[in-house]
């Protein structure tokens, strides 16, 4: 009978858990009426993981969910507050007294109870940061409390004190704030007076500030259990993996016989918002087994929760969880790539037995590791720029590299996208992704050295906005020109001669005179190109032979950029104020030096 019964006691967790497959699948409205008209409504609703239910209840809308609030489990509502209530290791008052507004609206009478027997220490402690208690003697007239103090029994009077007045946000939710916090106090009197006397006489002489770190402790100690791991242990979640630890890793037992056994719901949230093309998110979509496939359902949102940690956000909707399970796919996408070996299409049932083996954060370590080495290495070529010594901008290095430079000097480095994806920037979400910056910043470094080898005198200019690219082709063309290697802006008159010599008619051309009256395309000559490659041989010292191997690209994209910008120029139509990639005098005036 026995086995019976937990057998039909498993079907019936199977039972539930595909029923809130199902309605996370759904839009808010509809879920909420499924679960009010469901036959088992409220097991339906308890077997919600804590992480889930909140995102259900903030997708459905707060004042639209009070019914199901109602039958929330005391779990999902203390995951609520452990949620809303904290901002590092400080109770956030007002949110707190909103949520316990909101709880009483769903159900007063089960609050009172579930407050006196789980959260009186929360509730006392807010009472201590919002009213000040005083008691009346038998023998004292009331009038000496003054008329800011009220009373419900004509024995404890009670006022609200204000701290923290400053902040206008503070001001405004002040009134909201009292008849909060004086709804609170007349239901907990109307349901046991004895309680509330007992509360008011006692809250006064807690110690807030021993109060707030117990109250602390013992929410770290639930939310640890979901992933959400005080920030000092969360962190830990971007921190590489050393080398040592890479090679010495042992792989560990499938999930299919080493699932822990948990009495604590599945979230899956996290696995419903997985969307993308990445090879995380196309291989969950192709593992079959339903106990495989719960395994990593918990384990990825683990992981989730323990990003939300570290990076210290409170996460409310489906669309903002959206963004922490896009970066955790795409570290887990790049860790895989890493581990086979960097394959560009790594075999489908190399990656199911790769994330079967390894633990996910250590998959997700090993990607972000990766960016992390690119950071590291712009942070140290850095300190010894030339374009740092020269106290430049960012902006030097161009709309590209100055993309690729920003993302990756960021605190949580990002891939520049450049809107190719809708996005300036995003996360990194394959060894793409790493390979492209990577080029980028070997690029950046490589030109930085040549300039610093080159020796040009450089002062700011004043009215002229210098670029990698502007600074190394006005130098060339001085030096062309016969003037000093200076980076001054070039007479217009001069620079049309210039310009004149480095151009030749392009094969592809139509020809002159086209029936649309453009001009016909022209190209840089071989010539110019060969003498661009002597002149900085002569003024490095390097072999042109090193310098087309280490440059050669760079310079092809150069060269072509002057194709596209210019190629249909004829040199009297140029105008010193639209050729941004040589330094023209405007006006014939010198512009001067910074």
């Amino acid at each position: 009978m026995t086995k019976e019964i937990k057998k039909q006691h498993q079907q019936k967790l199977a039972e539930l858990l595909e029923q809130r497959r199902k309605l996370l699948s759904m839009p808010a409205e509809k879920a909420l009426d499924e679960i009010l008209e469901a036959p088992d409504a409220l097991p339906l609703a308890h077997s919600f993981s804590g992480e889930d239910f909140y995102f259900l209840i903030h997708d459905i809308g707060l004042d639209d969910a009070l019914p199901i609030l109602s039958m929330a489990s005391s779990s999902q509502w203390e995951y609520i507050l452990d949620v809303e209530g904290w901002q590092r290791d400080n109770v956030v008052l007002n949110s707190t007294l909103k949520w316990f507004d909101l709880l009483l609206q769903a159900d007063a009478d089960r609050f009172i109870q579930w407050v006196q027997n789980e959260k009186l220490e929360l509730f006392e402690f807010c009472l201590f940061k919002t009213i000040e208690v005083r008691i009346r003697e038998h023998d004292e007239d009331p009038g000496v409390f003054g008329d800011d103090f009220s009373t419900l029994d004509g024995i404890f009077y009670f006022r609200f004190v204000n701290h923290g007045m400053d902040d206008s946000q503070e001001a405004e939710f002040l009134p909201e704030k009292e008849e909060i916090v004086l709804s609170l106090l007349k239901k907990l009197a109307d349901a046991d007076h004895v309680v509330y006397q007992k509360i008011l006489f006692e809250f006064a002489s807690i110690l807030p500030a021993e109060t707030e770190e117990e109250i602390y402790r013992l929410r770290n100690v639930r939310m640890a259990e979901k992933g959400f791991l005080p920030f000092d242990e969360a962190i830990g979640i971007y921190q590489p993996l050393q080398r040592a630890t890479e090679i010495s890793m042992q792989k560990r037992m499938k999930r299919l016989g080493a699932s822990r056994k948990s009495t604590i719901p599945l979230s899956l949230y996290p696995v419903s918002v997985i969307s993308g093309e990445d090879l995380f998110s196309r291989t969950m979509n192709q593992i079959d087994g339903r106990s495989m496939f719960s395994a990593l359902e918990s384990e990825f949102a683990v992981l989730c929760n323990t990003i939300i940690a570290a990076d210290q956000k409170t996460i409310r909707e489906r669309v903002e969880l959206a963004g922490i399970v896009e970066k955790a796919c795409g570290y887990i996408s790049v860790g895989l790539q890493k581990l086979s070996d960097n394959m560009e299409k790594p075999h489908i049932e190399s990656l199911i037995s790769l994330i079967s083996e390894y633990p996910l954060s250590y998959i997700f370590k090993t990607g972000y590791g990766l960016v992390l080495e690119l950071k590291w290495r712009i942070d140290r070529w850095l300190k010894k720029s030339w374009f740092q010594k020269n106290g430049l901008s960012l902006g030097f290095w161009g709309e590209e590299w100055l993309g690729v430079l920003g993302g990756l000097l960021l605190k949580n480095p990002l891939y520049f996208d450049n809107y190719e994806a809708g996005k300036m920037y995003r996360e990194f979400t394959s060894m793409t992704d790493i390979q492209k910056t990577e080029e980028a910043v070997s690029d950046i470094i490589r030109f930085d050295t040549l300039l610093s080898v080159l020796d040009i005198s450089f002062e700011p200019l004043s009215s002229y906005f210098v670029t990698y690219k502007n600074l190394l082709l006005t130098v060339w063309a001085r030096a062309q020109l016969g003037l000093d290697s200076r980076l001054l802006p070039i007479e217009i008159d001069r620079f049309r001669v210039f310009f004149q010599t480095i151009f030749e008619e392009s094969p592809e051309s139509p020809g002159k005179g086209t029936q649309t009256g453009e001009q016909a395309k022209k190209r840089i000559t071989v010539n110019a190109k060969t003498t661009f490659v002597n002149w900085i041989s002569a003024k490095t010292g390097w072999m042109d032979n090193e310098i087309t191997n280490r440059y050669g690209s760079i310079f092809n994209k150069l060269f072509q950029e002057i194709e596209n910008e210019y190629g249909s120029v004829s040199a009297k139509d140029l105008d010193p104020r639209y050729v941004r990639l040589f330094l023209l005098q405007q006006d014939k005036e010198e512009t001067g030096r910074l």
